[in-house]
């Protein structure tokens, strides 16, 4: 139902869906891996290259902890 508050670009009476409503998909996964694709696709639309950046190299997390070294 939210959705359904949403005027999209200014343009009364087009109303906005959800990708649950379309597929009938309710996998966390499924949406998972169409995020993956659908930037993948857009990256390959706009004639550019796709690149997994971590929030820390972003500045948006802090560094992540080394891990835990176990002595035999």
């Amino acid at each position: 139902q939210p959705f359904e508050w949403v005027v999209p670009c200014g343009l009364p009476g087009v109303r906005m869906t959800s990708l649950i409503r379309e597929t009938g998909r309710r996998d966390v996964r499924t949406m998972a891996c169409f995020r993956k694709s659908m930037a993948h696709r857009l990256a390959e639309a706009l004639g550019a290259r796709q690149r997994i950046v971590t929030p820390y190299r972003l500045g948006l997390a802090p560094a992540p902890l080394a891990p835990a070294r176990v002595a035999v």
